[in-house]
């Protein structure tokens, strides 16, 4: 299939900003993408693990650590930002990420997509490989609930990169930080949503999948971290495993989180309109820092900890 982005604030593909991922050292043949095999049990496996339906949900032992974006009556076309990326420890029946969400409705209505880097043992068998991910529903997980591309839903259209490929490289406490560009926004005109990641475009989401987001998008927006225990209250590290300090080779970020308008405009947020979320808070922590001119980190935040009995 051929597509054409026609989007004013899209980046340029830049392959060699890609290499973070364990791609294939062969591209597929020109007009064909890489398709995962999929097994009936990653099916029930990933059918079982919807992400959480609320950003406070421990009596569901899921926690975050991030900033929520709204503002009433206002809708959002797209999210962005770049992502730490970092391998946390977790048991294997725990999982550990980072993402960016969108997210409109409530209760059976809830529609969502996810997007960001993950350590997941339980969807991954084991693996504890820190992966790229999607996560996509449209009435709180009761009969969708997707991730990555087990259940049709998403298009994929790079010849290389997956939504779940493995990442290469990961930060190091005190030691050299790599980082992970993600953007997810609508191009009302086609009519898709789309997922850019390392300025590369992966792939999209057909618009009329999720009817509430309609055309005009999203009421809200999460960045930030979000792990999952396995029902004894003891959460797993979250980021880098230490505590925001201000940092950035300490704990885990968020920079240049920016949104897109109803104009398709890429702009920053209002920090007025932020708010924080914050779960199990003796074993996490936040820090929203606002706007930082310094190396153009623009809105950032630190976010994470060691984990622990919540």
């Amino acid at each position: 299939f051929v597509f054409q982005m026609q989007s004013n604030w899209e980046l340029k593909t830049n392959r060699g900003e890609a290499s973070i991922f364990r791609t294939h050292s062969e591209k597929c043949p020109q007009g064909t993408v890489p398709i995962r095999r999929t097994r009936k049990e990653d099916l029930i496996r990933a059918k079982s693990l919807s992400l959480s339906t609320r950003l406070v949900s421990e009596s569901t032992h899921e926690y975050f650590a991030g900033v929520v974006y709204q503002n009433e009556g206002e809708t959002f076309q797209g999210a962005s930002a770049k992502i730490s990326i970092l391998k946390p420890n977790v048991n294997l029946d725990q999982y550990s990420l980072a993402e960016i969400s969108l997210r409109s409705g409530w209760d059976d209505q809830y529609t969502r997509i996810h997007v960001g880097w993950t350590v997941n043992p339980i969807l991954y068998v084991n693996d504890t490989t820190v992966r790229n991910f999607i996560y996509w529903t449209v009435d709180n997980g009761k009969t969708t609930g997707c991730w990555n591309t087990l259940c049709p839903g998403f298009v994929q259209v790079d010849s290389q990169i997956t939504p779940d490929e493995p990442v290469n490289i990961t930060s190091t406490y005190e030691g050299k930080v790599f980082r992970m560009q993600s953007h997810v926004y609508l191009n009302s005109t086609e009519k898709k949503w789309w997922y850019v990641i390392q300025n590369v475009t992966i792939g999209y989401w057909p618009a009329e999948i999720f009817p509430l987001f309609g055309d005009t998008g999203v009421d809200r927006i999460y960045w930030g971290g979000h792990s999952m225990d396995n029902g004894d209250r003891h959460a797993p590290q979250m980021g880098s495993g230490h505590f925001p300090d201000r940092d950035y080779t300490h704990a885990a970020y968020f920079t240049q989180m920016q949104y897109n308008d109803v104009s398709g405009a890429l702009l920053d947020p209002h920090r007025k309109r932020m708010t924080k979320v914050l779960g199990c808070k003796k074993n996490y922590d936040l820090n929203y820092l606002g706007f930082v001119e310094k190396s153009d980190r623009r809105h950032t935040i630190q976010y994470g900890g060691p984990g622990g009995k919540c």
